[in-house]
């Protein structure tokens, strides 16, 4: 009887426990709008629930925030939420992936329906203007240089040539312009200036005036390594003393998005303005954040490859491929080691791991148009060509 009375027990403990209830707390506040009204403002009677209906569905309150209970959910569960509002848009999707039982606290923000694709088409013809305006004026200068060297043009052959050249490097770095004028759209349009550093927000003030140089400057200045540092020393000091509260928790990360923002925007920058070796310095910083994120850290080992690649920093770039493979296995990663060995004359044992399909020649040929454009050294093209056809 007793063991009859124990086994109930356990039975009913485990019907229980698959029926367990959390709470996720969060705020939904209006993108940007601190930024441009100096006030924060919320969105009220947003509609807030879990995808598959795992949850009390409930909306935001006047002060934007919100307690939902889901249902059913382990702890440490991954869980989807889903929030919405007519005439509205969720900008920061990454948010809505959220851990059941999660203490830090969820912030979302929203956008009048539209707003973010009319920014980007904004953000795009500033950035495409004025790289135009300064490649052109680049050219401009190099063109007075070779008319004064055309003076003795015996004398200066050599010079010439090296001019000549510049000049035809220049015209064709017209053709990835419209490429970094878009990664930079995207890369403003959906940055939460609200939380930026005020590093950032100079920049970014910077940047709408079409300043770009200016904006690249501050961004530069700025003592991000030291802050970098700052936010470490403090994470260990609170996991140490195992005071890792919601809210401390959430401004740190809150704290340590801005500053990765502020990396990834300097990188476009500086790749627009053909600053290779500057960009790679930047990318190699964001590694030293201690990031979580598997598709970020990802998305840092292949611009950090792909940046060697053109600083012609191979054995480098060769490390932070074995590193990056180590981490998780990746397509693109194992073409660009195939890439280090071709370019150092080595015996390519790294190609075997590039499938033997038309897709990936179409993709290698992608690549090596690209580094073409963003001004590879022509020696180098022609090594990566011989690759493509021994596939």
């Amino acid at each position: 009887m007793k063991n009859n009375y124990f086994t109930m027990l356990l039975l009913l403990s485990s019907v229980l426990g698959g029926a367990q209830q959390s709470v996720l707390n969060g705020v939904v506040t209006i993108h940007n709008s601190k930024f441009e009204t100096k006030q924060t403002q919320y969105v009220s009677h947003a509609s807030v629930e879990e995808t598959f209906g795992r949850s009390h569905a409930t909306t935001t309150r006047t002060d934007g925030r919100f307690e939902l209970t889901l249902v059913g959910i382990s702890l440490k569960d991954n869980v989807q939420l889903s929030v919405k509002k007519q005439g509205w848009e969720v900008v920061n999707h990454d948010a809505l992936s959220v851990v059941a039982g999660q203490l830090g606290f969820i912030k979302i923000y929203m956008s009048p329906q539209g707003k973010i694709v009319e920014n980007k088409i904004k953000y795009y013809n500033i950035g495409k203007t004025q790289s135009e305006k300064a490649l052109s004026e680049k050219i401009k200068e190099k063109q007075a240089e070779r008319k004064k060297l055309l003076k003795n043009q015996a004398q200066n052959q050599k010079a010439i040539g090296v001019v000549e050249t510049e000049i035809k490097n220049l015209y064709d770095k017209y053709q990835t312009i419209d490429a970094h004028a878009r990664d930079m759209a995207e890369r403003f349009s959906r940055v939460n200036l609200d939380d930026a550093s005020e590093e950032y927000q100079t920049a970014f003030r910077y940047f709408q005036r079409g300043l770009i140089d200016s904006a690249l400057f501050v961004l530069e200045d700025a003592n991000y390594a030291q802050k970098v540092e700052a936010i470490l020393l403090e994470e260990i000091k609170l996991a140490e003393l195992k005071l890792i509260i919601a809210w401390n928790d959430s401004v740190l990360h809150a704290r340590r998005d801005s500053l990765v923002n502020a990396y990834w925007t300097q990188i476009a920058v500086l790749k627009s303005l053909r600053h290779y070796k500057k960009a790679q310095v930047s990318c190699d910083k964001i590694l030293g954040f201690g990031l979580t994120d598997s598709v970020q850290i990802l998305k840092t080992y292949q611009e950090l490859a792909w940046l060697s690649l053109l600083n012609q920093d191979f054995d480098y770039g060769e490390i932070i491929v074995q590193k990056g493979l180590k981490f998780k296995a990746d397509v693109a990663l194992e073409r660009y080691r195939a890439y280090f060995g071709a370019l150092q004359g080595k015996n390519n044992s790294a190609i075997s791991k590039i499938p033997k399909n038309n897709h990936h020649k179409v993709i290698i040929q992608q690549d090596i148009i690209q580094f073409q454009q963003m001004g590879m050294l022509q020696q180098h093209i022609e090594i990566l060509q011989t690759f493509l056809k021994r596939l």
